[in-house]
């Protein structure tokens, strides 16, 4: 493990860059959900991986609401389209 002593130092804490840089696709995992204010809102994009097997298949609006549950709609917005559409600068 002395190898990693010549790293430097982080300037920020590491759940600071975990924000900057890493993202969440998620299908449909109940856990992400529960824990998306750890995880954080704005890090989770959501997928229906339709048309492969275990996909959402044609009712992907209902399944959707369902799985989106009791969050807010910003937050339901951000989960099903917006962090998605922020990330890759996708404009509608």
């Amino acid at each position: 493990m002395a190898r990693f002593r010549i790293l430097p130092k982080l300037k920020r804490p590491v759940e600071h860059y975990v924000r900057d840089h890493i993202f969440f696709g998620i299908l449909a995992d109940p856990q992400a959900m529960q824990l998306r204010d750890a995880i954080g809102v704005d890090q989770l994009m959501w997928g229906s991986d339709f048309s492969h097997h275990g996909g959402q298949s044609l009712a992907t609006r209902a399944k959707l609401t369902a799985y989106l549950g009791d969050a807010l709609g910003d937050v339901q917005q951000k989960i099903a389209a917006g962090n998605v559409t922020k990330l890759y600068d996708i404009r509608p």
